[in-house]
């Protein structure tokens, strides 16, 4: 009897996905408050912006596919945790285009 395993991502796993996305973001934030003038810092923190949508959509597309097949409140709370890089990442790219480049 062979049992088939999809891929699921623990709650675990998605605190330290969304950690690492912050922590890498917010770096490239403060390194560029502190270097204003720098246009290829600027495009660099835009690629990482379009790598860690694409990357952390994949993971909450993961993440809701668990929770509608398990019904498990843990897919739930790793979802929110992935979700509340959002505004953050939000809020980082608008202060870096619209005050960032007119400095």
């Amino acid at each position: 009897m062979t049992t088939k395993q999809g891929l699921t991502i623990s709650l675990k796993s998605a605190r330290i996905i969304a950690l690492i996305f912050f922590i890498l973001g917010t770096f490239l934030f403060v390194v560029n408050v502190f270097i204003r003038e720098d246009q290829p810092l600027v495009m660099l923190g835009l690629f990482f912006v379009v790598f860690a949508v694409l990357f952390n959509s994949i993971i909450l597309l993961i993440l809701l596919v668990d929770l509608i097949r398990k019904d498990r409140l843990e897919s739930f709370f790793a979802i929110c945790i992935i979700l509340a890089n959002l505004p953050i990442a939000a809020g980082y790219l608008y202060l870096t285009l619209e005050y960032g480049l007119k400095l």
